[in-house]
């Protein structure tokens, strides 16, 4: 039961951080449909692969161990700095005091323009160290099970079978 909580909260900080990634808080509309964010988010997602499939062909061996560490390094490093920070700025976000009733429009524009802020940041923040994280994990196989990830493509038969 615990474990469909935790699939429920990675999805909510997926899908908030890719909202709040397109969302205009100083003039306090999104700049984009969902339908249009999807799309981006695809795109993205696919041109991506290119990169990959060029390294894949020059890289026959694989990526070096040593510079696998490297990446783990640096990529452990911007999780604690901006876990930290979100941390920081969640402890900042529960400090703002709430305005009276009383306020003005522009008092309250600008309040929910800090607290827009710090929702944004967070969420986009999160959602990148989450898939820091993952980045992580799967670097880790990569060193810990060398023999299963330095099988060559190239070298690799397919066979078809014809009924």
């Amino acid at each position: 039961m615990k474990y469909l909580k935790i699939r429920h909260y990675i999805s909510v900080l997926l899908s908030e951080g890719t909202r709040w990634e397109f969302e205009d808080i100083l003039n306090g509309g999104v700049n984009l449909t969902d339908r249009q964010i999807k799309r981006y988010s695809w795109r993205k997602r696919y041109l991506l692969f290119v990169p990959v499939m060029i390294l894949v062909l020059i890289l026959k061996k694989g990526i070096n161990s040593e510079c696998i560490g490297y990446a783990i390094a640096a990529l452990s490093i911007f999780i604690g700095l901006f876990a930290s920070l979100i941390i920081t700025m969640y402890g900042r976000y529960l400090q703002i005091p709430r305005l009276p009733p009383t306020a003005n429009n522009d008092q309250k524009i600008e309040d929910k323009k800090v607290r827009n802020f710090i929702r944004q940041f967070t969420f986009v923040t999160g959602k990148n160290l989450l898939v820091a994280t993952v980045i992580i994990a799967l670097m880790s196989l990569i060193l810990i099970l060398p023999e299963y990830m330095s099988i060559n493509v190239f070298e690799s038969k397919f066979i078809s079978s014809n009924n």
